[in-house]
């Protein structure tokens, strides 16, 4: 695999939720939406199971969180906990 797009992500989580933080460390990543448009242009297509197909054998390169570190400033110690759970370097 080539090395992540985003080796590095600083967020300043001062004065925010947590959820937003985390959301925006995911999406910075991954964003989910773009599955859900391909998967939801295939619905009830007659050869929905060929073009799923082709999404799997095509999937973009995507890299897991524990290839980023977060730079976090601001923010509770809980914060940092719940990134390193989801597979971030925090």
């Amino acid at each position: 695999m080539p090395p992540p797009d985003i080796p590095m992500l600083a967020l300043d989580a001062a004065g925010r939720d947590d959820e937003d933080v985390i959301r925006e460390a995911v999406l910075a990543l991954y964003d989910v939406r773009r599955d859900d448009a391909e998967l939801r242009k295939i619905g009830d297509d007659p050869g929905r199971g060929e073009r799923f197909s082709a999404l799997r054998r095509d999937y973009w390169k995507r890299r897991a969180f524990h290839n980023t570190r977060i730079q976090l400033t601001g923010g509770p110690p809980e914060l940092r906990a719940k990134l390193a759970a989801l597979g971030f370097k925090a």
